[in-house]
């Protein structure tokens, strides 16, 4: 066992559900390092190991399970021991993972290659600078200095072997490439219903015409949309200068833009 791999109880001791407030502990932890050395590789929902279960975490876990093999419909202790000892499958649910094994579209790459960089901020404070980011993902598109948002999606896509042009640090030329299915995009489609994870999510605040904002789609759920996004915080949207995971509602979104990968 590689000595950097956490280690993880046989019996966890509580079955873990949405409430309010949020469900917390080192066993909130446990289970989100689990997700994660399973989900990601698979290029599957990850998930930021804060000890809270959030709607988030819910998600991923079901989706683990789903893979694992397992037919619970509640992240309980039972489905939590096998997310932590996948090796402690039945022969009848190491046949259902093989059935189930997804076929990973490379566009599900971009959220998980995108959360590898939450927490990454300017430095100094502002200055719409920093090194090697975000300073790196503005100089791919020949830029310095400037609101950085659409320059974080665009490297990722670059990462991905997609190819965007130095449009893409500007949110209305997203869209406006997304319509005409160039330039690196093939799509664009107004509503959640339409897309999914790895296209790009264009946000206005102020109930304008025009993007303001974009991230990359990491989950889609009834009411909001999870997307990891660059140049944000919990107070400036927009110019927040840092990446983050954000949680948000459809009522700021104008639509999603499909990148070419």
């Amino acid at each position: 066992m590689p000595r950097n791999k956490p280690l993880f109880p046989l019996n966890p001791k509580r079955d873990l559900h949405l409430t309010s407030p949020l469900m917390h502990g080192e066993d909130v932890k446990q289970l989100q390092n689990a997700i994660n050395l399973w989900n990601g590789p698979l290029h599957l929902a990850t998930v930021t190991v804060d000890g809270q279960f959030g709607r988030t975490t819910d998600h991923a876990a079901r989706v683990a399970m789903w893979t694992l093999g397992l037919n619970d419909t509640h992240v309980d202790r039972f489905a939590i021991r096998y997310i932590f000892h996948p090796w402690m499958r039945s022969p009848l649910q190491l046949r259902r993972a093989k059935a189930r094994k997804p076929v990973v579209s490379p566009l599900a790459v971009l959220p998980t290659l995108a959360a590898q960089y939450i927490g990454i901020s300017e430095q100094p404070p502002g200055s719409n600078a920093g090194y090697p980011y975000p300073s790196d993902w503005e100089k791919n598109f020949g830029m310095n200095g400037v609101s950085w948002c659409g320059c974080f999606a665009g490297s990722m896509i670059l990462k991905a072997g997609g190819h965007v042009t130095s449009r893409v640090a500007y949110t209305p030329y997203i869209e406006a490439d997304a319509r005409a299915g160039q330039n690196g995009f093939v799509e664009w489609v107004p509503n959640h219903e339409q897309a999914g994870p790895g296209w790009l999510v264009l946000y206005n605040w102020i109930g304008g015409s025009e993007p303001e904002h974009v991230g990359i789609v990491e989950s889609i759920h009834p009411t909001s949309v999870v997307a990891i996004e660059g140049n944000t915080s919990g107070t400036n949207p927009s110019d927040g200068g840092m990446v983050a995971r954000m949680t948000r509602s459809y009522n700021f979104v104008l639509g999603y833009a499909k990148p070419r990968l």
